[in-house]
């Protein structure tokens, strides 16, 4: 074979071996790009997961009823609960909605929802005597980082129905998704999911 041949041969071995290496680094780059936005999915759920679980769900109850005579106070024939959301997390959270789960199963809503704004801890020199209307602006269903939180009450109910009863809360987070807290547990849902037991 002739020297020319062979640099022919040479050449031609060349280009499959570079052909070769640039097929192997585009495979191995498109490895790398989905393993990492994978990754990156994985830390938006969890970042995700983690905010829905600073939201704070609590049950308050307070005592109603007929007045005794002698220290004027409830009897404890009836009660009125009250579910008490908090957002510790770092982002606004919105469409806030609560039921009143009772020990029977049955689902019950709440009367209209107080918002407590982060504002009514400023400084009255701060305030220099001026109302907060961005406050009073602002939509009763989100709470902001600042907030001091929500409350929802329900109507006075007997102690029987009472007793075992659990706040549900639905509410959603700054990209969208939908969230429900059920006794200390949280999850995602769809939106416009049922409020079933």
């Amino acid at each position: 074979m002739s020297t020319a041949a062979w640099t022919a041969v040479g050449t031609i071995a060349l280009a499959i071996m570079t052909l070769a290496a640039v097929i192997t680094t585009i495979v191995i780059t498109a490895q790398d790009r989905r393993r990492s936005e994978a990754q990156i999915r994985n830390e938006h759920r969890n970042e995700q997961l983690g905010e829905a679980y600073l939201v704070r769900v609590l049950l308050g109850e307070r005592e109603t009823g007929k007045r005794d005579d002698v220290y004027d106070e409830p009897d404890g024939t009836a009660r009125v609960l009250g579910a008490i959301v908090v957002n510790n997390g770092r982002y606004t959270i919105t469409a806030i909605e609560a039921r009143l789960e009772l020990a029977d199963g049955s689902l019950v809503g709440f009367l209209r929802p107080e918002r407590v704004p982060g504002a009514t801890d400023l400084d009255d020199r701060l305030r220099g005597g001026m109302t907060d209307l961005l406050e009073a602006f602002s939509s009763p269903d989100r709470l902001t980082p600042w907030d001091r939180g929500m409350r929802f009450e329900s109507d006075p109910l007997d102690t029987a129905h009472a007793v075992g009863a659990y706040p549900v809360v639905r509410w959603t987070d700054r990209w969208g998704t939908r969230w429900e807290h059920r006794r200390g547990e949280v999850r995602q849902i769809d939106d416009g999911a049922p409020w079933t037991p």
